[in-house]
């Protein structure tokens, strides 16, 4: 495709839950992606701004302008569009990889835009250890059924209005998950013993 991001090359950054996601589905609802039509888009990470970015719509193409706060380099994209026919009519838009040219419905923000493939990760809870993927799912559960975050504080009551049957079995995965956390911590002490004692 030649300019920036041509060729074939893989992206390596953090994981996917830490880049801005755009997707044209929803640039397209919001009638973003009419030629002209320029808009701006704000990623911010801890309650700060930490990536912005500027687009102006061309014909068959974004023009992307990306800053970061407190710095003064503007680095400017072009992402190519390409639309198919829906079955029941119309048109459906979608972004062209700058990297590998794959016509996709989202792309990821960071020094570049790239679909998913091109940058090798997954997503973070795709990452957790076994432990971590049973807390997180423990405290979920804690949150429907608006109890005390912290798997180690006591169980709250049955929330108005939730019938039994669904609090039966919230309760009952909550706490298959929580002997599965407690087993995990468990293992991992039993491990740091074992590092210790073979440190001696």
């Amino acid at each position: 495709m030649g300019g920036w991001g041509s060729g074939s090359r893989r992206v390596g950054v953090g994981c996917l839950d830490d880049l801005l996601p755009i997707d044209i589905r929803q640039l397209s609802r919001r009638r973003l992606l009419l030629t002209g039509k320029v808009s701006t888009w704000t990623w911010s990470m801890n309650g700060a701004v930490s990536l912005k970015v500027h687009v102006h719509v061309e014909r068959q193409r974004l023009i992307m302008r990306t800053s970061v706060p407190n710095a003064s380099e503007v680095v400017e994209h072009a992402v190519e569009l390409t639309t198919t026919p829906c079955n029941y009519g119309g048109f459906r838009t979608w972004f062209l990889c700058p990297c590998c040219g794959s016509r996709v419905a989202i792309l990821y923000a960071n020094a570049e835009f790239a679909c998913r493939r091109c940058f090798p990760l997954s997503y973070r809870s795709q990452r957790e250890r076994s432990l971590e993927r049973s807390i997180r799912r423990a405290e979920r559960i804690r949150r429907r059924l608006s109890w005390i975050p912290g798997v180690l504080n006591p169980d709250g009551v049955k929330p108005k209005g939730m019938q039994w049957k669904t609090y039966a079995h919230l309760k009952s995965e909550h706490d298959a998950l929580v002997m599965a956390c407690l087993s995990g911590v468990t293992s991992q002490l039993s491990r740091l013993h074992r590092c210790s004692k073979a440190r001696k």
